[in-house]
C-alpha cells in the first residue's frame, strides 16, 4: 500500500510520533514482551491520531473557519510507514451555497496538503 501521508523529516508531529513509539519499543524490548508491540503501537497511534487533530482545528480556526470537530485515522502499512486512512472535518454553522462549498472544500484540500501532506483523497469535509 502507498502511503498517503508524504511526511517529511521536518514534519514536527511525525517525529514526535517516531520518538514516542522507539521510546515505547525500547520499554518492550528490555521486558521482552513480544506480544506488547502491537498494544503499544495503537496506542502511540491513538494518542498520535488526537494530537493532530487537535493541531489541525487550531490551524484551521486560525484561518477564520469555526472547526466543530477533526478526526483522523492513521494506519501502518506493511512497510512500517505511517498513512492516512481518513480524514474527516465537520464546520459548524456553515450555510453554504453549493458554489461556496466547492470553493471552500478546495481551499481547505490545498492549505491541508500544503501544511501536513494530506491527501484530499482521504479528505472528507462536512458542512
Amino acid at each position: 500500500m502507498k502511503p498517503i501521508f508524504r511526511y517529511t523529516d521536518g514534519n514536527e508531529l511525525y517525529n514526535a510520533f517516531i520518538k514516542e513509539y522507539e521510546k515505547n519499543q525500547v520499554v518492550e524490548l528490555d521486558r521482552s514482551l513480544r506480544n506488547l508491540n502491537k498494544k503499544i503501537a495503537d496506542i502511540t497511534i491513538s494518542d498520535y491520531e488526537r494530537e493532530v487533530s487537535e493541531d489541525i482545528v487550531t490551524f484551521l480556526t486560525k484561518k477564520g473557519f469555526k472547526v466543530s470537530d477533526v478526526d483522523i485515522s492513521l494506519i501502518v502499512d506493511d512497510d512500517n510507514r505511517l498513512g492516512v486512512k481518513k480524514l474527516l472535518i465537520e464546520f459548524e454553522d456553515m450555510n453554504y451555497d453549493k458554489n461556496l462549498r466547492e470553493a471552500t472544500t478546495i481551499y481547505i484540500d490545498d492549505i491541508i496538503l500544503e501544511k501536513y501532506n494530506i491527501d484530499k483523497e482521504v479528505i472528507e469535509i462536512k458542512y
